[in-house]
């Protein structure tokens, strides 16, 4: 099963901006990686910006960037990127590692006790009763969340039918199988469900 994402596509500006930012952005790490073969490796100039071509400048006819998976590519310098690699947690020594992990841990802490960490809480429990006070009252309907998050995924049958429900980002996913323990066959055009 394939998921379904709206897109909402940017105008002609900014499609025209997003090659000039991704190149001033590949020149920017492409110079920062080219000074650091300089320095690590003792290279001259020349010598590593030819290492950096050889690893990373594959073009095709045109002379436009392969955008294939087979070459090594550079990073990426946007969030989550750890800088581009240069601030990598392989990076980091022990004291750093920990101070890190004290930050994230205080970061963690304060949401938990956080007003909005409670309100969220509290959401999620009137969900789960809501939804138990549903089946209760459904007695047909099976219903069991196997994933709560990223995405939020519900198995179960109706009537015997199994179906699957994935949610994420407010995107939603559903499906049904017929199953041959299934009262009834599914609804089709030609030959409506019995409900039998």
């Amino acid at each position: 099963m394939a998921d379904l994402f709206l897109v909402t596509f940017g105008d002609d500006d900014e499609r025209a901006r997003r090659p000039a930012e991704r190149a001033a952005s590949r020149a920017r790490i492409r110079a920062r990686y080219a000074e650091r073969l300089r320095q690590r490796a003792g290279l001259d100039d020349m010598t590593a910006d030819l290492v950096m071509a050889v690893l990373f400048d594959h073009t095709d006819e045109r002379g436009e960037l392969c955008q294939r998976g087979c070459h090594p590519s550079l990073p990426e310098d946007g969030d989550g990127s750890h800088d581009a690699g240069f601030d990598c947690p392989c990076t980091w020594d022990a004291e750093r590692r920990e101070h890190e992990r004290v930050q994230r841990m205080a970061r963690w802490d304060a949401w938990l006790s956080s007003p909005e960490s409670t309100a969220e809480r509290a959401a999620a429990d009137r969900d789960r009763r809501d939804v138990q006070r549903w089946l209760g009252a459904h007695p047909r309907v099976t219903a069991e969340q196997t994933c709560p998050a990223c995405p939020e995924v519900w198995e179960g049958t109706i009537d015997g039918r199994s179906f699957f429900f994935r949610e994420r980002h407010g995107q939603c996913a559903s499906s049904s199988i017929w199953c041959p323990t299934a009262t009834s066959p599914p609804a089709s055009p030609a030959r409506p469900a019995t409900g039998k």
